[in-house]
């Protein structure tokens, strides 16, 4: 399939040359963005025919990323496991983003790991020399984190911690939605349990830990990912000396209005003083610089930090 993609794409090429000679750039112009449309289409439909969606009892599924790296979803799960099943991917804007940040040899940290989408995403580049670490707070999601790292052969550069990233070492209650898992976290409210998602949970107890407690100094860092359900500014709070130690950047969801008994003020103090610029991801994957004034009108975001030195 992929032999009479390429043999297809080269006779479509060679008629837009041919083409050229009798049309003007403009005309030529459009009938390539034309092309590459329809390539990106049915490389697309390849893709997915390529890819196997294998139930394997008990809510699991096994099937591939649109990279080729396997992965286990649960099937109970309505918030990533949809689409990864039918489309091979989640947040196709910040996953192109993120795989360019990832570098060989890099050392990355995934804090909600969830199933371990973007810790398979970074293990397929970070190469024999690379780091991953990953934490998950809720033990079922960390087990099927740990799983899909395993069966993509990316055990030997990674470690799974099932703990919540906090601003210190404690013991702290943890809300799991049964149908939206990707939702679950330490300020999960019942009134948005029930109002937003319409469904049940429950709570656990769950160790927490800091990053500035968890790594020793001097620990190099290279690309943070953060998907913790408003306990973004407490995990920042914990990580002082790494991210002064470190020009590191950072994947994170902004939405003011799920972080909790945390001044957002304070929160954009912080990361000035740790020397962040902010960037927003768009939907086409670009990235739009934003102010404090941007950031403090309480629109959720998808942002990348970077050192205003990097």
């Amino acid at each position: 399939m992929c032999g009479h993609l390429k043999s297809w794409a080269r006779a479509k090429i060679m008629r837009c040359i041919k083409e050229a000679v009798h049309s003007d750039i403009s005309s030529v112009s459009d009938s390539l963005e034309q092309m590459a449309q329809q390539i990106s289409v049915v490389e697309k439909n390849v893709r997915t025919e390529q890819r196997e969606r294998i139930y394997l009892g008990n809510n699991r599924a096994l099937t591939r990323l649109l990279w080729g790296q396997k992965i286990i979803v649960d099937t109970e799960d309505l918030s990533l496991s949809p689409h990864i099943l039918l489309d091979g991917y989640w947040e196709r804007w910040i996953s192109e983003v993120f795989l360019k940040a990832i570098k060989p040899g890099m050392h990355v940290i995934d804090i909600g790991s969830n199933l371990g989408y973007y810790s398979l995403l970074a293990g397929r580049l970070l190469g024999a020399k690379g780091r991953l670490t990953c934490f998950e707070a809720n033990p079922v999601m960390a087990d099927i984190t740990l799983r899909n790292l395993d069966i993509n052969g990316f055990g030997g550069i990674s470690e799974v911690i099932s703990k919540a990233v906090y601003k210190e070492e404690s013991t702290l209650p943890f809300t799991i939605l049964k149908r939206h898992k990707g939702s679950s976290g330490l300020f999960v409210g019942s009134s948005e349990i029930q109002n937003v998602f319409h469904e049940s949970s429950e709570k656990i107890l769950v160790p927490t830990v800091s990053l500035d407690q968890f790594f020793p100094s001097g620990t190099r860092i290279d690309v943070i990912k953060v998907d913790a359900e408003g306990a973004e500014p407490y995990i920042f709070e914990g990580a002082q000396r790494l991210l002064k130690e470190n020009n590191v950047q950072v994947f994170m969801e902004f939405d003011p209005g799920i972080i909790k008994d945390y001044s957002i003020e304070k929160f954009l103090q912080m990361l000035k003083t740790l020397q962040f610029n902010a960037y927003e991801i768009l939907e086409d994957s670009s990235l739009q610089y934003l102010d404090e004034n941007s950031l403090k009108n309480g629109a959720r975001r998808d942002l990348l930090l970077k050192k205003q030195n990097g």
